[in-house]
């Protein structure tokens, strides 16, 4: 996992891009990720980048 404060949303922008192009160059089906409800400058920038909110729900336990 990686995790970026909102104060890195420039770096944040560059790394989707570079995961972006790597899954495109081989080929994968799809790209998933998460941020947490309340995280709107990252949702900002996935909907930027061409990201769409999934139906799906996660789950953890400790």
């Amino acid at each position: 996992m990686i995790f970026l404060s909102s104060q890195k949303l420039e770096g944040g922008e560059a790394l989707f891009q570079t995961c972006l192009n790597y899954i495109r160059e081989n080929d994968f089906s799809s790209m998933t990720w998460e941020t947490a409800q309340d995280n709107i400058a990252a949702q900002s920038l996935y909907e930027k980048m061409g990201g769409q909110r999934s139906e799906w729900i996660v789950y953890e336990i400790s």
